[in-house]
């Protein structure tokens, strides 16, 4: 293994800025998502998995797969 020199410092810290930067405006989207969208609460936890963790291609698809999704989408408390 090599040591971390100063230049890998450099680009080590370049890259974790750039990281950074993408996580602040990931979160700024996802607010943004959150204000132009109707969902209840218990709907919002399951929004955020399916954006950050999972990989449906719809969120009604993802929504479907648990019994208390199946619940929450029955009952229109579902994003549409």
């Amino acid at each position: 293994m090599s040591q971390i020199n100063e230049n890998y410092e450099r680009k080590i810290a370049k890259y974790k800025a750039f990281i950074m930067e993408l996580s602040a405006v990931q979160e700024l989207y996802y607010q943004k998502l959150l204000e132009e969208i109707d969902i209840s609460p218990k709907v919002k936890e399951f929004l955020f998995d399916y954006i950050y963790d999972e990989d449906f291609s719809s969120f009604k698809e993802y929504l479907l797969q648990f019994p208390q999704g199946r619940d929450m989408f029955e009952l229109r408390a579902s994003y549409e």
